[in-house]
Formats: C-alpha cells, structure tokens, sequence
C-alpha cells in the first residue's frame, strides 16, 4: 500500500505540478479545491500526510487545518504548509497548529 498525500489547494497549476510528481514517486494522492472540501476529504481518505495552501476562497489552510487537528483519527496527520506567505506571523501561526 503506497503512502496517501492529500493536496489542499486552490491554483490548479501548482495542484496539478505537485500531483505530477508525487504520483511519479509512486504515492497516491488525492486533491481538494478549498478549505471545506479538504477538511471532508481527510476525513473521507484518511491520508498520511496533508499539503495544505494557506490562501484559499472559503476558509483559509489555518483554519481547515485546526478543524482536521480536532478529528481524533486525523489528529497525529502531518500537516505541511505550502505558502508564499513569509511573515512571522504565519511561519508562528503554522507551527502552532
């Protein structure tokens, strides 16, 4: 069984470069378009790593991200931040969660 990466983003060239490559590595991965749709996908694939945009339409990675922390079974999930946000604020704000 090959390791599941869930991608959480809105631009679709970064989504489709991304999944391009780690499929190409051979892990499986799964896409959502927004924050809300992230949050029912890990709980739909359980994946074992999520990479998750910070800007997006309906609810920000920050916010998906904390809703995903909540769920018991997705708690211990790697969340990893792909931003070009560089202020403090957001580098303190993403080790927080």
């Amino acid at each position: 069984m090959s390791t599941s990466v869930l991608i959480v983003d809105d631009e679709p060239r970064i989504t489709a470069a991304l999944m391009v490559r780690l499929e190409a590595t051979g892990f499986t991965v799964y896409h959502a378009i927004n924050g809300l749709a992230g949050v029912e996908a890990a709980c739909l694939y359980k994946p074992d790593v999520i990479v998750m945009d910070v800007r997006m339409p309906d609810i920000d990675g920050f916010e998906a991200c904390a809703r995903i922390k909540r769920i018991e079974e997705l708690r211990d999930t790697p969340v990893i931040f792909l931003t070009a946000q560089i202020e403090d604020h957001a580098k303190l704000k993403a080790a927080e969660l």
